[in-house]
This record gives structure tokens, sequence and C-alpha cells, in this order.
């Protein structure tokens, strides 16, 4: 497997343990899955230029981003504690 198709299975269970157990040690481990992924995306090659339509991993960067957008948001209910 590639380098950052790892980062992102990583990054899914670090997603998947905020969801189960919502707090900021978990977040930060989110947040920090994600960015290792990003950097994994970006330092893959590419076969061609890279263009948004016809390039996967140029997606897989979008949503890498919308995710890590998501978990810096104060408003997500990402970023905040779940009250018992």
């Amino acid at each position: 497997r590639t380098a950052w198709r790892r980062a992102i299975r990583l990054m899914g269970r670090a997603l998947i343990r905020l969801f189960l157990q919502p707090g900021p040690s978990n977040r930060q481990r989110a947040l920090h899955a994600v960015n290792q992924a990003i950097m994994a995306v970006r330092a893959a090659p590419e076969p061609r230029a890279p263009q948004f339509d016809t390039s996967p991993l140029r997606r897989v960067l979008s949503y890498l981003h919308f995710i890590r957008s998501a978990l810096l948001d104060p408003q997500s209910p990402l970023g905040q504690e779940r009250n018992p």
C-alpha cells in the first residue's frame, strides 16, 4: 500500500475514536492524523500534471482540507465536548 493510503486509514481510525469518545485529546489526535494525511497526499507522485477533474489525489486533498476545517471550526460539533 502507498504511504498516503496508510495515512488515510490511520486518519479514519482517529476520526472514529473522536466520534466514539469526543474530547480534546482525541480531537488533537484526529487533527494530527488529518495533517499527516495531507502531507502524505502532497508527497505522492502523480503521473501527469495534477488537475482537479482528472486527479484522484487532488480530490482526496480537497476532502482532507474539508475534514481539517471541520475539526478546527469552533462551531462544529467535532470541536466541542459532549455533555453527559
